[in-house]
């Protein structure tokens, strides 16, 4: 931000069959660019490689904060993803921007993470487009009983996507914060990291709740799941998501030669445990095992549980979290969710970037309007203008040349 307004557009509009390689891949040739520009500034250090560092490094935090706080507010699927998108980009240019080992590791791995959770995403989204007609969650959900297979990968993807463990998020979000902590000690940036992946939290609900926990429609009382050609790239995605979180040392070599390329020496790394500065050593396969534990036992007791108490439910006994609802409105859960929160956060909606920036190209196209005037066309003019350009030249050639 303020640069990516062209990004939530192009993302959601797009046909469905390109925005995965979009998201996935094309987004990290920004990144690629910018970490070969710091490339000359990790072991620079002067004090214009300083805060060059930390005005990025605070960019890209603002940007984690705010596009996430947009991304919340959003009733269409594919651009709450894009706003995602923005946010995610957001924390891998702080990652680059620390010039650390830990903060460049944590952003090439939160970079081919977020290829991965995020184009299994975008085929969610567009599995559900397909099947339904529409990505509008205040149209549609309740699919889960209609599309499970698409669920199951929508939920792997949204809980790489918040950093929770064992899914591979968890891994990048991890070395971040240790690398701002205990490398950069940039303690205030931590906290808008961390405020900005915990409201992920929020919007990964309304994701997930919205296309596919909400009240079941009878629009969509007819709905498959997805053809298998769909569902198979979106598998594979999933499992990648959750090997790279037991093992990311399947990303860490790679990403440690190419560190080392650059310069980096002894950039260590370890397959499937992380170690931080003081020793202390967390398991990834310890601790898959036991959330999938906890998953199992948790499926089975509600399955069981409710065998005998299920009911069908209508819309209208649904909360809308304390708004007085209009008699057209669907009451589903989706629809009203975040209205206390966007009450809280109106200043920051009130920011319209692209109201801004029609201004400035309204102002810019005044000026460029008054230097066409210069160019008349006329020779004896421009004949003019290259004497006064030699002019000023041989007046300031003690500045300009030395």
């Amino acid at each position: 931000m303020p640069l990516h307004v062209w990004a939530p557009a192009a993302y959601s509009k797009s046909p469905m069959s390109f925005t995965t390689i979009f998201s996935g891949a094309m987004s990290k040739m920004g990144i690629f660019g910018i970490g070969l520009v710091f490339s000359t500034y990790y072991f620079s250090h002067t004090q214009d490689a300083f805060w060059v560092r930390t005005i990025l490094a605070w960019l890209g935090g603002i940007t984690a904060v705010m596009a996430t706080v947009y991304a919340l507010i959003q009733t269409d699927a594919k651009k709450l993803l894009s706003y995602s998108s923005v946010a995610q980009l957001g924390y891998i240019i702080v990652g680059l921007s620390t010039g650390t080992k830990l903060g460049v590791m944590a952003a090439l791995y939160l970079a081919v993470l977020h290829a991965i959770f995020k184009g299994a995403l975008f085929m969610v989204a567009g599995a559900v487009e397909k099947q339904t007609g529409t990505t509008d969650m205040t149209k549609i959900s309740g699919l889960i009983r209609k599309m499970p297979f698409t669920f199951l990968v929508a939920l792997i993807s949204i809980i790489a996507l918040a950093g929770v463990p064992p899914i591979g998020g968890f891994v990048g979000k991890w070395l971040l914060y240790e690398a701002l902590i205990t490398e950069s000690n940039n303690y205030l940036l931590v906290i808008v990291v961390f405020f900005s992946s915990t409201a992920a939290f929020l919007y990964s609900y309304r994701f997930l709740y919205g296309l596919f926990l909400g009240q079941e429609e009878e629009d969509t009382k007819d709905v498959k799941e997805a053809p298998v050609t769909m569902l198979i790239p979106m598998l594979i995605l999933a499992a990648l998501a959750l090997i790279t979180g037991s093992y990311p040392g399947l990303v860490f070599k790679p990403a440690a030669a190419a560190m080392e390329s650059i310069g980096f020496t002894d950039v260590s790394w370890q397959m499937s445990s992380l170690t931080n500065i003081w020793g202390n050593t967390t398991s990834l396969q310890l601790i898959s095992m036991f959330i999938f534990a906890v998953f199992i036992i948790a499926g089975l007791y509600l399955t069981l549980k409710g065998r005998k108490t299920t009911r069908q439910v209508g819309t209208k006994e649904i909360s809308t979290s304390g708004e007085l609802p209009k008699p057209w409105e669907n009451f589903s859960y989706q629809q009203d969710y975040f209205k206390p929160f966007e009450r809280a956060a109106a200043p920051l909606y009130s920011i319209k970037m692209n109201k801004i920036w029609k201004n400035l190209g309204a102002n810019l196209e005044v000026f460029f309007g008054f230097l066409r005037k210069i160019y008349s066309g006329n020779g004896q003019t421009y004949a003019f203008f290259v004497i006064v350009f030699l002019v000023l030249l041989l007046l300031f050639k003690n500045f300009i040349f030395y």
